[in-house]
Order: structure tokens, then sequence, then C-alpha cells
């Protein structure tokens, strides 16, 4: 019996001893909770001595106290907020000027503007790439492929840096943030103004002379001047009936023509015409017998039969 008794005290004991260390973490985990909330209250309170004192000047001890007046409340987006404004640190000394690239939604108008009206914008290559180069255009970033560079591909890119040129807008796109230029469009519109001027000059009836440049089964392609070309089509490269254009002409050979029509920027060449004309001239050059009707000819011995000595 006593046996039993003094193990219904052993786990008594140790019911009652359980039951203190219960209550001992309960209170250790209370305070721990309260001394964080102390902690995260001093602070919300030394933020908001910060943003009143931003350049931590000294109070004397009658100016030290907080007022006794109520503070507008702040959600913790405020206060984080303040926190990240509170990382950020000027130096005068390190601030730069520079061109903001990041174009607002103005920019983008004026830009979709200039696309529409064809606008010819006059720019400096800023940086060039292995496919074009670059060129800033109302802040925006603009790209002209190595293909838009000038009337043929550009090799080197690099060699338009810092070059001012001519350009216009061809895509406009402010979601894709995508800009792209073009200079080739104004030097084929420039190119082609030279050649009608140069076209001016050669007219139907007019002699002209000319380099072979290119041959084709139905004729060949004289060059006249630099951009204007004639066509001297097969049947008109001589009086006598060519078969073969390669047979009688070829590349880099003299010719001269005569100019049978201009039309739409066009000019047609005949050399067999000249050939024609040579043939007339030489046939009218020609002496011819001069007859009466009777016999074309009198010899020396008729006209010294009748004569008496």
């Amino acid at each position: 019996m006593e046996e039993k008794k003094d193990l219904e005290e052993l786990v008594q004991q140790e019911e009652e001893q359980a039951k203190e260390a219960a209550a001992a973490a309960e209170q250790a985990a209370e305070a721990a909770k309260t001394a964080a909330e102390d902690a995260g209250m001093s602070a919300v309170e030394k933020m908001i001595e910060a943003q009143k004192n931003p350049h931590h000047l000294v109070r004397s001890s009658v100016s030290n106290k907080i007022e006794d007046t109520e503070l507008p409340e702040e959600t913790m987006a405020d206060f984080e907020a303040q926190i990240n404004a509170s990382f950020v640190k000027v130096d005068p000394s390190n601030v730069r000027t520079g061109t903001d690239v990041n174009a607002n939604s103005l920019s983008w108008e004026k830009l979709k503007n200039m696309m529409e009206d064809e606008t010819v914008i006059t720019g400096e290559i800023t940086e060039t790439t292995k496919g074009g180069a670059i060129m800033v255009v109302e802040g925006v970033r603009g790209f002209i492929p190595s293909s838009r560079l000038s009337l043929t591909f550009v090799e080197k890119p690099e060699d338009y840096l810092n070059r001012t040129i001519s350009v216009r807008v061809i895509e406009a796109d402010e979601e894709q943030d995508r800009l792209i230029l073009s200079a080739r469009e104004l030097l084929r519109e420039a190119e082609e103004k030279k050649r009608k001027e140069r076209m001016n000059a050669f007219h139907v009836g007019d002699i002209v002379s000319g380099t072979v440049e290119s041959i084709r089964d139905y004729g060949a392609f004289v060059k006249l001047a630099e951009g204007i070309s004639g066509l001297l089509h097969i049947s008109q490269i001589s009086a006598a009936r060519v078969k073969n254009v390669r047979a009688v002409l070829k590349e880099g050979q003299e010719v001269t023509c005569r100019i049978t029509k201009v039309e739409d920027g066009k000019i047609s060449l005949s050399k067999r015409v000249l050939e024609e004309e040579q043939i007339a001239r030489e046939k009218e050059d020609e002496p011819k017998e001069y007859s009466d009707g009777g016999e074309a000819t009198t010899s020396l011995g008729s006209l010294l039969k009748g004569l008496k000595f």
C-alpha cells in the first residue's frame, strides 16, 4: 500500500511540475510578444521623429519633448514609401545632365504625324550597330537599318557615326517602343530629280554617243549619261539583219545612234537609221550620165567626121 501511495504522489508531483513549466513558457511568450510590439512602436516613433527632424538637428532640453498633438493616421504603405525614400541621398557633385530617351505620349504622337506627313528629319548618327545606325528623334532612339542608310546596302555602318543625314519615319509603334527611320527614299527621290533634269537634255532626232553597258537577246542598253540609258533594239542595230546581238556588239563598246523616241523616261535608239542615212547620202553623191533621149554617148570619130581641114 505504501508503494502505491508513493507512486501516486510521484505522478502528482510530475503533473504539477509540467503545469508550472507550461505556465512559465506562456509567460515567456507573452513577454517576447510585448517586447516585439514595444520595439516596433519604438521604430515607428523614431521614424516619425526622423520625418520631423530630417537633418538630425540637436534639440534643447526644452524643445526636445514631442508636442502633445494628434498625429495624422499613417498606413504601412506610407511608412514603406518613407523608408524607401530615406535610402536615396543625392550628392550635388554627382548630378549630370542628359537626354531622356523615354519619350512620353506627346513625343510618339509627333512621330506618328511625321510618318503620315512624310516629314524630312535631319539629325546626327549617335550610335552604330552591326545591323545599322541610331538617331535620336523627339527623345526616342530611332533605328536605321543598313539597307536604308544609302541607295545600296552599307557594309560598314560605323562609317556613318557622327554624320548628319536626312531621314523619314517609316514606322512608329509606341506599344513596341519601335521607331524605324530611312534615308533611302529621300536619296532615291533626289536621284530621280537629277535624272529628270538630265533627261531634258535628250530629244528625238539627236545623234548621241554612248557605251554598251549590258546586252540582252532583244537588244542592248547604251549608257548615255550618269543614270541615263537608252535601248538599242535588235532590229535597230544595223541595216543588215542581225540574229545575235552579241555577234555584233560587245559590252564597253562605243556606239553612235540617233534618238528615235523619248517617252515616260525611256529613250529608244537606232544605229540602223544612221546607216541608212549614210547609204542614201552616198547614192546622192554618185556622178550621173547626161541623156537627152537619143544615144547616151558620142564617139570622138563621129564628132570629127564632118569637119574639113
